[in-house]
């Protein structure tokens, strides 16, 4: 891979193309449609994949194509799970829908207020649950999302998530303030979600060009076709 098109989220991590792919709109797709788009992606040179427990079938429709492509893509989960027990179910469930014996990041999902921090963080907390997870083998990674800067600052400061996702385009750029700065001295990967706003930016290249050069690692818009795959990809050839 062309060295400026691709990021090392984490410590010994594999390379990853700096456009990702978000797991919410393939929800949309009938499965074979889904199957063509996910196969785009992985031609494309696609190899950071982001999904959730809480996106209906996202992840059962990753689990019936990146099998196959299990040695040269990373696959993000999320649970809403604050508890360590509930999240380790979550991790079990992700693991049977996805089919594999691994997730490579697994993250606290939308951590949006000091209570929630609070809550994954104590002792029989989500981050308590991810830990007996890693050290299983089951998951690589923990990290965390969120659409507050703030309170993301906060969870950097008391626990060493590795990877962070955040809102980042032209519209939101409160994360480029503080909390991506700090992610870079803390050698934190950033994943960059809505990275067009919901679609609402038109100038999609520039856009991604923009956040690349704040920090961003790699940005995970969401496509449900081929063509949109193609169009993104093709945003990363004048960085």
């Amino acid at each position: 891979m062309n060295a400026a098109k691709t990021a090392v989220l984490f410590t010994g991590g594999m390379k990853v193309l700096r456009m990702g792919m978000g797991g919410i709109p393939i929800q949309r797709l009938e499965a074979k449609e889904a199957d063509r788009v996910l196969e785009k992606a992985v031609d494309s040179g696609i190899n950071f994949f982001d999904t959730a427990r809480g996106y209906t079938d996202s992840e059962s429709k990753l689990g019936r194509v990146l099998p196959r492509y299990r040695d040269r893509v990373l696959i993000a989960g999320k649970s809403f799970s604050r508890g360590a027990a509930e999240i380790l179910r979550d991790i079990e469930s992700s693991l049977r829908d996805l089919r594999t014996d691994h997730v490579d990041v697994y993250q606290c999902h939308n951590v949006a207020s000091e209570a929630d921090l609070e809550k994954v963080l104590a002792p029989d907390g989500a981050v308590s649950g991810l830990l007996k997870a890693k050290e299983q083998g089951k998951i690589g990674h923990i990290g965390i999302s969120g659409h507050k800067p703030r309170i993301l600052i906060k969870t950097l400061a008391q626990f060493a998530f590795e990877t962070i996702q955040v809102p980042c385009n032209f519209m939101e750029t409160e994360a480029m303030q503080e909390l991506i700065p700090m992610a870079r001295r803390m050698h934190v990967g950033v994943i960059a979600m809505k990275p067009v706003g919901g679609g609402n930016i038109r100038e999609t290249a520039l856009n991604f060009r923009f956040i690349f050069h704040q920090g961003v690692d790699v940005a995970i818009p969401g496509m449900d076709s081929e063509n949109q795959i193609a169009a993104n990809v093709a945003a990363l050839e004048n960085l």
